[in-house]
């Protein structure tokens, strides 16, 4: 989950990730959800 207790904050690692490729197309791909997460919450 990229959610976390603290009211507007939210993360997107690298290690969330594992053991799939950590490679850029995977980084942009948590940016992305991340974005949609944000602006859904406006």
């Amino acid at each position: 989950s990229n959610v976390t207790p603290l009211n507007g904050f939210y993360i997107a690692t690298m290690s969330q990730i594992y053991p799939q490729d950590r490679g850029t197309n995977y980084a942009i791909r948590e940016g992305r959800r991340i974005g949609q997460i944000v602006a859904g919450r406006l």
